[in-house]
C-alpha cells in the first residue's frame, strides 16, 4: 500500500524473511535470488542495503542475490560495529 511506502515496513519483512532462511537450524538455505524490474528503484535500493547484490540481468528484471556466506558477515560485521559504538559510549 503506498501510503505505508517509506516507513521501514518493507525493510522489516526482509530482515525477518532473512532471518527466517539464514538463521532457522532446519534451513538449508545457501542463497536467496531476488529478480526486480529495473525501473523498480525503491525495490533494488531496499534490497542492496539488505546485503543482495547484482548478479545477472534477464529481461526487464534485473536479479540479486545474498549468500548464506555474505549474510553472516554482514551479519558479524554489523555487530562488531555495534558493540565498538557501544563501547566508545562508555
Amino acid at each position: 500500500e503506498e501510503s505505508l511506502w517509506g516507513h521501514g515496513c518493507g525493510a522489516h519483512a526482509i530482515r525477518l524473511a532473512l532471518a527466517e532462511c539464514f538463521l532457522r537450524r532446519e534451513m538449508q538455505t545457501r542463497c536467496l535470488i531476488a529478480t526486480i524490474h529495473r525501473e523498480n528503484a525503491r525495490s533494488i535500493r531496499l534490497f542492496t542495503h539488505a546485503g543482495f547484490s547484482r548478479s545477472e540481468e534477464a529481461g526487464a528484471c534485473l536479479r540479486f542475490s545474498l549468500s548464506r556466506e555474505a549474510f553472516f558477515s554482514r551479519s558479524n560485521a554489523a555487530h562488531g560495529t555495534q558493540s565498538s559504538a557501544h563501547d566508545a559510549a562508555r
